[in-house]
């Protein structure tokens, strides 16, 4: 736990989606109870949009579940993903640059 690989993984998704699926929008969910999930997609640079209430987690024989939870929706657009590796890019070359 705490080790990155939930932050590593969300970024190579973005990757391919962006990259080689070309998509202009990502979005991504999670339970509002799950803390974890919300900090890893805030700290990859995705954008909290919006709560969707009530998403239920029930087993087959069970009409009424007892465990609904709301859902967090953050997204991703294709500009977002591209500025921060723009700016990196821009670093680096200022960075080589002969003084």
């Amino acid at each position: 736990m705490g080790q990155g690989v939930a932050t590593e993984a969300v970024q190579r998704l973005l990757q391919f989606g962006f990259d080689d699926l070309h998509l202009w929008r990502v979005e991504a969910r999670c339970y509002e109870a799950n803390v974890s999930s919300q900090r890893v997609l805030s700290k990859i640079g995705m954008s909290y949009e919006r709560s969707l209430p009530s998403f239920g987690l029930h087993d087959e024989d069970d009409e009424e579940s007892e465990s609904l939870m709301d859902v967090k929706v953050y997204s991703m657009y294709r500009e977002q993903y591209a500025r921060p590796l723009q700016e990196k890019y821009l670093q680096t070359l200022v960075s080589d640059k002969p003084q």
